[in-house]
């Protein structure tokens, strides 16, 4: 190995001296015999980083984004029973003192399509005296099934394909209402 005096720039043979030996050059100059290289060169160690690493973000994002999307949906899900439950509610506050039930909705007029939108409510929510804090991504409505019976309906696409889902929860004059029926309640 060769290495050069930087004050002189005399060439100096350092083949038979060992690394980290010092000595004088002609000029007075003290020069040290560099250390044996061996490690690796740092361009190396970036290029096996990103092969390693951008494989491994893509996989966990493969995983990371679909559970994302799905936890989204069960999110704007929760509304519709959270609604229904309330619209249940109010119907039977209006049963105990008319002993009817009302007809509601459907309100908005269309199914919303994967977004929120504004809820006016029609003559019979007004008389129920319910409406949402919030727009809604869910149509509702309530059918009369009978004198006694009512039964609330929410429908709504949450991702925009056009197949909605739909949920029903049917409310008795006595007794308590009972459980959800869902139809592609995440579509």
């Amino acid at each position: 190995m060769i290495i050069q005096c930087p004050k002189c720039k005399a060439r100096h043979d350092v083949g038979q001296r060992q690394a980290g030996e010092t000595f004088n050059c002609a000029c007075g100059n003290v020069l040290s015999v560099p250390k044996k290289g061996g490690g690796i060169p740092g361009i190396v160690i970036v290029i096996i980083i990103l092969v390693c690493a951008v494989p491994c973000l893509g996989i966990l994002a493969a995983i990371a984004i679909p559970n994302f999307v799905k936890y989204q949906q069960r999110a704007k899900a929760s509304e519709v029973k959270m609604n229904m439950r309330a619209i249940a509610t109010a119907e039977k506050a209006y049963f105990g003192e008319h002993d009817k039930f009302v007809a509601a909705g459907p309100v908005p007029a269309s199914v919303p399509r994967a977004q929120a939108t504004t809820f006016t409510p029609d003559q019979g929510f007004s008389a129920l005296g319910w409406r949402p804090e919030s727009p809604v991504r869910y149509q509702y409505e309530v059918q009369l099934l009978g004198p006694k019976t009512a039964v609330v309906v929410g429908h709504g696409d949450l991702n925009g394909d056009g197949v909605a889902s739909e949920y029903k929860l049917v409310v008795p004059s006595e007794g308590p209402v009972g459980q959800f029926e869902e139809k592609d309640p995440l579509e």
